[in-house]
């Protein structure tokens, strides 16, 4: 795979909710956590947002944020923007309301409007709408965003991506999922992060997509407790993809037993003196988007060429692996460099 560029950020977390806020994170700046939904506020008229859920409300909000901080023009040509979305649960609050009015018998709930909201590849609908975007566009239920933009851009059918993964808060469907025994010790959060890739670098590069790699696990880790088979199957994986022991490792920990697996699978393949970090200690279980905002967050450390001090103080940091799991049961990698 030839490296593309991730010229912008945005997010929307517990504890940042621009790409400043990692800036801030990383250089040492105090962390302040949300819980629940989080407040977050958009450059988008309220006016063009009214028909959107807050599923969709997200992605659209933290996809303008990766616009401006990438400084797409905006006459560029919309059929050469991408939009490449992941999402584990899709619009959960907008599926539980429809679902409850159908149960209920309320016709004024089942409306196209409501109903058209509730399909997962709505927030990527609304993005493209809201811009004009004309491009290349996919929403996927698990998977890696981030691999299938690279692909794209390589094979120049796009200019700029935005690629990112949106999960939003629904008590309901935290509540389920923390009903699990394997889920016990996490704490899951809602969390959203795009970023504008493209193919080639710019003034504005946070960092270089240089490679990734994938496997699919037997099941989802966070609902069916996995055995230790699967530290080698994650070893042959990541020994096999990313022969040169990176500076710095952002693993998919958030205190389950799954920790332990993917700990011993990595030291297997990078050794313990390796440093790695958990960025969930800061973002929470964000279930589909983990991931992403991991990567994210590696963009900004390399940016500054330093790790954040609440994940492990280190200098210099030129590559980071970044891992993560998604709700089908993929684990997913990717080697994010320093720009030079």
């Amino acid at each position: 795979m030839r490296p593309v560029y991730i010229d912008g950020i945005g997010i929307i977390s517990r504890c940042a909710v621009s790409a400043e806020d990692l800036a801030e994170i990383v250089n040492g700046g105090s962390i302040k956590y949300e819980s629940g939904r989080i407040e977050f506020k958009s450059n988008i008229p309220a006016s063009k947002l009214r028909r959107c859920s807050r599923y969709s409300s997200l992605a659209a909000v933290a996809a303008d944020g990766a616009r401006i901080d990438a400084d797409i023009p905006e006459d560029m040509d919309k059929y050469r923007i991408g939009t490449i979305f992941s999402t584990g649960y899709g619009a959960s609050e907008n599926n539980i309301e429809f679902s409850d009015s159908v149960v209920n018998g309320d016709p004024q709930k089942c409306s196209p409007t409501i109903f058209s909201g509730t399909v997962p590849n709505s927030c990527v609908g609304q993005v493209c709408i809201l811009n004009g975007y004309k491009g290349v566009s996919t929403l996927l239920m698990g998977g890696d965003p981030l691999e299938y933009s690279a692909l794209l851009l390589n094979n120049k059918k796009a200019d700029v991506i935005l690629c990112g993964s949106v999960e939003e808060y629904s008590e309901e469907l935290f509540g389920s999922v923390m009903s699990y025994e394997a889920a016990q010790g996490c704490e899951v959060c809602e969390g959203t992060a795009i970023m504008a890739l493209r193919a080639e670098k710019s003034g504005r590069s946070y960092c270089e997509v240089s490679d990734t790699a994938s496997l699919s696990l037997p099941q989802y880790p966070y609902i069916h407790r996995l055995d230790d088979k699967c530290i080698q199957m994650i070893y042959d994986t990541v020994s096999g993809s990313f022969p040169v022991i990176p500076d710095a490792v952002f693993t998919s920990e958030n205190g389950t037993y799954f920790d332990n697996i993917e700990r011993r699978a990595l030291e297997m393949a990078f050794g313990s003196n390796t440093l790695y970090a958990a960025p969930k200690k800061l973002f929470g279980e964000t279930l589909g988007s983990g991931y992403m905002l991991s990567a994210a967050l590696a963009c900004a450390a390399l940016k500054q060429g330093k790790l954040p001090a609440v994940l492990g103080k280190k200098e210099n940091v030129g590559s980071i692996l970044v891992t993560g799991t998604d709700t089908v049961g993929n684990y997913c990698c990717v080697l994010l460099k320093a720009v030079k």
